[in-house]
């Protein structure tokens, strides 16, 4: 696990069925009339976690596990390929600013 600690929520409503999880205060799922066994995917930091619900005689029971196979590589985009695609938005801009300055004194 990525050593980060969070407050992971559940509504589960015992009338409508309606799920809800929560990962603090955001919700990360909604799902409405859930009366049978269902499994939630969803990512903690880079950990991807389960919550399953499992129904046995009527009655919910829940678990919250790490994915098994938990090959989730994170989308962290590095500081080489951040500046590198500001550098090209910046050369963008200019030539675009450049063009529509040619022709404005073209006019």
């Amino acid at each position: 696990m990525s050593g980060d600690s969070y407050d992971i929520c559940l509504y589960h409503g015992e009338p409508s069925g309606h799920v809800v999880i929560y990962c603090g205060t955001e919700i990360i799922h909604i799902d409405f009339s859930v009366f049978e066994d269902h499994t939630y995917s969803f990512l903690a930091g880079d950990d991807l976690l389960e919550l399953e619900v499992k129904y046995r005689d009527a009655t919910p029971s829940y678990s919250l596990t790490r994915a098994a196979e938990n090959n989730f590589v994170p989308n962290h985009t590095s500081p080489d390929r951040i500046n590198t695609h500001t550098l090209i938005s910046l050369i963008i801009a200019v030539v675009v600013l450049i063009t529509v300055l040619v022709i404005i004194l073209l006019l």
